[in-house]
């Protein structure tokens, strides 16, 4: 197999220029990358990088006028050297945010919708693994979880304000007791892990983040309930997350419900 495996049945080689031949040429290579980890992160891997690239698809056509506007902003702010976190940025992009107003339809549902309408795109021995990553990354989220207890081999987190207790496999070997992660933890195989690298907050601002979030809900939601409302916050004011955890001072701290400008 080679790169070429790639192309859409209707499209020839010599019908691309050579910046599209090297481009399918260098995401052949990054796909077929042996990755470490247990298995359900490498097939997580493997599909998060199928999803990029429907994404960065609908992008390219202009399907959804809003994805434009929100791709075209959060990237200049966030993918980045400075932030150094790009799947922090695509999977909210791609899996958080609403394509259209008033709907919760994200460009993970046009991409499982895509593949499983299209009979022959998916193997049959992939069909589980793409129905358990689309299940498992759609009802994931940005979390802020509290480190406390790591060993050789895993990291027992407490996500802040739902008190949910999670043992995910240990991916980040050095940090603080304590220390507050800021990620997506994805369940599947019998393991946990982070889907993408974390950002920290040090133990000693465990309140003062906490105050900063709960101050924050009522943008998103106002139930009175915290746990509730960070629940619907977390998924919807990734950019705000994106914000208050990047070091570059240039970038503004979105509000939390900043999402919503990318549809006017």
């Amino acid at each position: 197999m080679s790169w070429k495996s790639l192309l859409p049945k209707k499209v020839d080689v010599d019908q691309l220029t050579f910046e599209q031949c090297l481009a399918f040429s260098n995401y052949y290579k990054v796909l077929t990358r042996k990755r470490g980890g247990p298995v359900g992160y490498r097939i997580f891997y493997r599909y998060n990088l199928h999803l990029l690239m429907y994404g960065m698809c609908c992008i390219q056509e202009e399907k959804y006028p809003a994805l434009n506007r929100c791709y075209e902003e959060l990237s200049g702010y966030f993918l980045t050297d400075v932030f150094d976190n790009e799947w922090m940025v695509y999977l909210w992009v791609f899996c958080d945010f609403p394509i259209e107003k008033d709907s919760e339809r994200s460009v993970l549902d046009c991409f499982f919708e895509f593949l499983t309408e299209n009979e022959g795109s998916i193997p049959k021995s992939e069909v589980v693994h793409f129905h358990g990553f689309y299940q498992a990354m759609a009802s994931s989220r940005l979390g802020l979880y509290e480190e406390i207890l790591s060993t050789k081999k895993i990291t027992k987190f407490r996500e802040m304000f739902t008190g949910k207790v999670i043992s995910a496999v240990r991916s980040v070997p050095d940090y603080e007791s304590g220390e507050i992660f800021v990620g997506r933890i994805v369940s599947y195989l019998g393991d946990s892990f982070l889907i993408h690298d974390p950002r920290n907050f040090p133990p000693a601002a465990k309140q003062a983040v906490a105050q900063m979030y709960a101050d924050k809900f009522f943008y998103i939601s106002d139930t009175m309930d915290d746990a509730v409302d960070y629940e619907a916050f977390m998924r919807l004011a990734g950019p705000y997350t994106m914000a208050v955890t990047n070091v570059d001072t240039r970038v503004p701290v979105l509000l939390p419900d900043h999402y919503e400008v990318y549809y006017r």
